[in-house]
């Protein structure tokens, strides 16, 4: 199961409990700011340590491509990433203009860490 689906089924089950909760258990309940800025908190934490493990395996990339004498940029790996988070994102009504801004920050990181390995 994907990590956006794992996620969606936990946001769900948590807003259901604080539905049935909440006075009555029937009626229509919206969590407080406070609830929801504590979920996006958790939300970011996560999606730190996933880029932060991505990072750590694209910098062993780095190093696998030095030894083997590759460059350490390739544009056509790029323009797939760029596809691939389109069709992630299309897959959760995301914007392909929000897939786009996402692979580029994420790839521009990780090109920047990179090229420090052949520097």
């Amino acid at each position: 199961m994907c990590f956006y689906c794992s996620f969606k089924i936990i946001v769900l089950f948590h807003l259901l409990l604080l539905i049935l909760e909440a006075d009555g258990g029937l009626g229509v309940f919206m969590p407080k700011t406070e609830e929801l800025r504590s979920q996006i908190e958790a939300i970011d934490e996560e999606i730190i340590d996933l880029i932060a493990t991505r990072m750590e395996i694209a910098d062993e990339l780095a190093k696998a491509k030095k030894v083997s004498s590759e460059g350490y940029w390739d544009s056509e790996k790029e323009r797939e990433v760029v596809d691939r988070y389109h069709e992630l994102c299309e897959e959760v009504s995301l914007s392909e203009n929000e897939a786009r801004q996402i692979a580029e920050v994420i790839l521009h990181i990780s090109k920047e860490r990179q090229k420090h390995f052949f520097e």
